[in-house]
């Protein structure tokens, strides 16, 4: 609907990283990211999470892929559905790491965790806002950051460092209007959420809630759609992922 809106700056989207992914996953979309919409802005970032389930016997990334690699096809993990952004993550972690896991796609996130929780799968990627409290709790073990550096609050490794090269995975959600708004809409767009984002009040609501505000150019959240589309492409590509 964003897409097809008319371009007069009245009409946004609040995209997240599936807009990157989505592109070569499906085989038939209604739109082209890339083509069919303007950034404005990126908003927020949160890192993927990787949690096991206490019943797994490690302790770290490490632990695991070499438990995955004795015990192939033995765990399942669980997602927020098929190609949702901690499916990819998984599939991208499977690829690096040469391991065999079965993939369990549930109808959302609550649903996943709640089959984490109960040992239905064994393996999560999550946004940490809705692990760490299980994590403290006992109930899942939280063991690394998807992202490309450490965390601020989380004492956890990122999951390149602790044995997986290359791996990286978050989830952002950023501003785009319909392809063709006037460059002055645009800029205007920009320059109003971006002092948005640094207001002390917003920074501290959006870091509570686990988030990460962003902000930047329209130029900067391009690329990091173009680049992310061109990454989870090569994924889908190797996994074979596709949905009709």
């Amino acid at each position: 609907m964003a897409a097809k809106a008319a371009p007069d700056g009245y009409t946004l989207l609040l995209g997240a990283s599936a807009l990157a992914i989505n592109r070569s996953l499906f085989r038939n979309m209604a739109f082209d990211a890339m083509k069919d919409l303007a950034p404005i802005t990126l908003l927020i970032r949160t890192p993927n999470v990787l949690a096991v389930h206490p019943s797994v016997p490690v302790k770290s990334v490490k632990e695991l892929i070499d438990y995955l690699r004795a015990n192939p096809d033995k765990l399942n993990y669980g997602s927020s559905g098929n190609g949702a952004t901690n499916h990819m993550a998984m599939e991208l972690f499977k690829t690096l790491a040469k391991v065999k896991i079965q993939h369990v796609p549930y109808k959302g996130g609550g649903e996943a965790m709640l089959a984490l929780l109960g040992g239905h799968v064994q393996i999560l990627f999550n946004p940490a806002s809705t692990l760490a409290p299980q994590d403290k709790a006992g109930r899942l073990r939280m063991i690394g950051v998807g992202s490309n550096k450490r965390v601020e609050g989380l004492d956890l490794p990122t999951v390149a460092e602790s044995g997986l090269p290359g791996f990286e995975s978050d989830v952002w959600f950023g501003l785009f209007a319909p392809a063709g708004t006037p460059p002055n809409v645009l800029a205007k767009l920009n320059q109003t959420i971006n002092r948005v984002l640094k207001d002390k009040q917003v920074v501290e609501i959006l870091k509570t809630a686990g988030f990460e505000p962003a902000g930047g150019t329209a130029e900067q959240m391009h690329k990091l759609l173009a680049d992310d589309t061109a990454r989870w492409a090569e994924v889908v590509k190797a996994t074979g992922a596709k949905i009709d």
